[in-house]
């Protein structure tokens, strides 16, 4: 009996489970819609998933492009300053060469003096003939417009500071050949 028992518990137990699962039929024709209908949405949610990520790979572009755009744009504002910085220094050494043309032809020693000094600063040396070897319009340089000018003491510091004694201008006349074509006998000795 109580075998009997167990086995009648058994089969309760069974046909109520039974009872709780749906019971499986054949698949009916709204069935696969249903299906398909899923499949979509996964679709839809991989396609949205896709949509995102392109829109967020497009924001992250659009960024790295603003940002080379705009060091682009810095490097250019750069280099134009550095430009405009080279240039404004180029007219002040062209002023000041003009400058130190009039003042040798004009016996101005003390401007000429300063320029001098002020030459031999920026280059570390009291040689400086390069830079007193700049040259006019006509070619002619410094020590050229004081030997025309007559002014030995112009002369003399300028050939100090390593001036060109032979530099010809364009017409090729050197300090000497302008300082004996205006009669200047003590600034034709000194050169």
């Amino acid at each position: 009996e109580p075998a009997t028992a167990a086995s009648a518990s058994a089969s309760a137990s069974a046909e109520e489970e039974e009872e709780e699962e749906p019971v499986a039929s054949a698949p009916s024709a709204s069935e696969p819609a249903t299906t398909q209908l899923s499949q979509a949405d996964i679709i839809a949610a991989n396609d949205d998933e896709r949509e995102a990520l392109r829109e967020r790979l497009w924001a992250e572009r659009e960024q790295q492009r603003r940002e080379v755009m705009a060091a682009i744009v810095e490097e250019e504002r750069r280099q134009r300053k550095l430009a405009m910085q080279r240039r404004e220094r180029q007219l002040a050494e062209k002023r000041l060469q003009k400058s130190l043309h009039d003042a040798s032809y004009e016996g101005r020693i003390d401007e000429v003096q300063s320029i001098v000094t002020k030459w031999c600063q920026e280059c570390f040396s009291d040689l400086i003939g390069a830079k007193l070897d700049c040259t006019d319009h006509e070619g002619n340089t410094p020590l050229s417009e004081a030997a025309c000018g007559g002014h030995p003491e112009i002369c003399l510091l300028l050939l100090k500071h390593g001036a060109d004694v032979n530099k010809r201008s364009e017409q090729g006349r050197t300090p000497l050949w302008r300082a004996a074509f205006m009669d200047h006998e003590v600034v034709c000795t000194l050169l």
